[in-house]
């Protein structure tokens, strides 16, 4: 059964999703329990194996048209080098891996899972549940 998702629920899930990815640096977005739970009881669990996506996914049906518009990451998606990205670049073919760093954290850890550097992916899973964390009490302070 899919799970519908509040900002700040599809925050604390893919916060407890990088937590366990960085436990578990190597495995698959598509690993962790409960959505492989979400997988056998449906056809389909979340969009891109993400919350924030699926999320996003359903804003879309709610009259929002362009992906990632109403990720409750947009435009707060760290960068190696410092600053922020508007994506994820969950889609990105080349993965914007960069000799500059100029990569985003997800881009970072898809290439370390590739490569299978378990001690790299874990510390890049890790920072991107530190980036849901500081979202969310950045929302608590807010109100």
């Amino acid at each position: 059964m899919k799970k519908k998702f509040t900002a700040k629920s599809a925050l604390r899930f893919a916060r407890k999703h990088w937590l366990w990815l960085a436990e578990n640096p190597l495995s698959p977005k598509d690993a962790y329990p409960p959505i492989k739970e979400m997988w056998a009881t449906s056809r389909r669990a979340l969009d891109n194996d993400c919350s924030l996506c699926e999320y996003d996914e359903h804003a879309k049906a709610k009259g929002k048209n362009k992906s990632c518009t109403a990720c409750p990451m947009l435009d707060k998606w760290p960068m190696v080098e410092g600053g922020l990205n508007r994506h994820c670049n969950h889609n990105v073919l080349d993965l914007h891996v960069t000799k500059d760093n100029s990569s985003t954290y997800y881009a970072m850890w898809v290439d370390a899972t590739a490569k299978k550097q378990p001690k790299t992916a874990s510390m890049w899973a890790r920072k991107m549940a530190e980036t849901m964390d500081a979202e969310l009490k950045r929302l608590k302070k807010e109100g």
